[in-house]
Parts: C-alpha cells; structure tokens; sequence
C-alpha cells in the first residue's frame, strides 16, 4: 500500500517535468544550516559573541525541524528508486542518520535552558556535521558508484546506468547477491533476454516498465554492460 502510494507521487511529479529524486531537493537545507551552525559555533567560542551563539543555535534548531522531512523523501526516493533493497550505503545512511538524530536531541535538550549559550554546542555542531558527511558520502556512493566516464557512445547508458542500476550492480557486481553479478552474466549475453529480464525480473530487483524506460533507454543501458561493464 505504501508503495502504491509513494509510486502516485512520483508518477505526479514526472507529469509535470520533475524527474529527479525528492531528496536532493530538501537535503541542502540542514547540511548549510549545520555548517552555519559549526561557523558561528566557533566564531563565538572564540570571539566570546554570544549573539553568534544564539544565531548558531538558531540554525541547529531549524536543521533539527528539517531533519524529519529530509529522512522521509530520502525513504520515499530509497522505496522508488531501490525498491527499499537494504544495501550497504543505506545501511550506513540509516544508522549514521540515526546518531545524527540522537546528537541533535542532545544538543536541543543541552541548549534549551540557556539558548544556546552553553559553551560545549560548538563541539556538538562539529560531530554533527561530520556525521552528515559521512551520510552523504554514502548517498554518493549511491548515486555515482557507476565508474569512470564511459566513451561517448556509451554515455547515455552509463547515465541510465548511475540512475537506476548502479546502487544494486555497483561496478556489475550485485550488493543483494554477491554471488550473482551482472557483469559477464547470461543476461548480458543477448538484447532480448537484457530486455525480457529488464520488464520482468526476480525479487528484489523492481521492474522497468515501457513508462520507466523505454525500448531505447534499455539498448542504450544494454550497451553500456556489455561494451564497459563487461569489459572493466
């Protein structure tokens, strides 16, 4: 039922020209205002200007707001795009978002009394940060774990490739089973058996469907495995 629900909104938002994940869209917002946080943190450390400790702690508030709805479209787009497939980055996403989230209430509940003018936050605001660099970190390797740029005629599967295949086939290998990669498998061996296997694959692996990839989407994404990925 989630699923069914979190596939209407996407399918909304591509009828109306949007078609990249939800996520990069909100995640700017608590990673700037965290980096803010830790240069007015220690601005103020070091400057003794408490109304920069009142700014930082400001900003670590509206990051604490911003962290619920940064985790729920990064889910939505971990559902739709992954079919909620738990690899390894995501993993780590969970559970580094987890701490993060632990250090955020700490630090709300440390500030609150005296508004963010207890002298330790600068610190808090440090740790945090890292721990968002460390989650997006692996939501690149998510994202562009694809390789090296791929010579031009096989840009454009490579592309489709960063987008839809290379969180599961990271390389060509195959994070749900490692036994089992896509490089040199038999799918690649032959258009109509990538193509069959493409529209109708096993469990994990979610569908494409004519309406997420075309017939030429999927040639192109089969030339890039057999001409780069086979080849690498």
């Amino acid at each position: 039922m989630t699923a069914t629900i979190i596939a209407t909104f996407y399918s909304m938002l591509e009828k109306i020209g949007y078609h990249h994940p939800v996520h990069a869209a909100l995640v700017h917002i608590p990673v700037g205002l965290l980096l803010g946080a830790c240069i007015l943190g220690l601005a103020a450390h070091f400057r003794r200007k408490s109304n920069f400790r009142r700014c930082a702690w400001h900003c670590f508030i509206i990051v604490l707001i911003f962290f619920f709805p940064t985790v729920l479209t990064g889910i939505m787009d971990w559902v739709h795009r992954f079919a909620g497939a738990m690899l390894f980055p995501v993993q780590m996403k969970f559970l580094l978002a987890g701490v993060l989230l632990l250090l955020l209430l700490a630090g709300f509940y440390l500030g609150r009394a005296s508004q963010g003018e207890r002298r330790s936050l600068p610190v808090l605001y440090v740790a945090c940060f890292v721990l968002v660099s460390g989650i997006g970190y692996f939501g690149g390797e998510l994202v562009y774990g694809q390789g090296p740029p791929a010579a031009k005629q096989f840009q454009a599967g490579q592309q489709i490739y960063a987008a839809n295949c290379a969180g599961c086939h990271p390389n060509g290998g195959n994070t749900m089973k490692p036994k089992s990669p896509l490089k040199n498998s038999a799918k690649t061996g032959d258009y109509k058996v990538f193509l069959e296997w493409v529209r109708k694959p096993d469990a994990p692996m979610p569908a494409f469907p004519p309406s997420a990839l075309s017939d030429q989407q999927v040639k192109d994404l089969f030339d890039y495995t057999v001409n780069v990925i086979n080849k690498g």
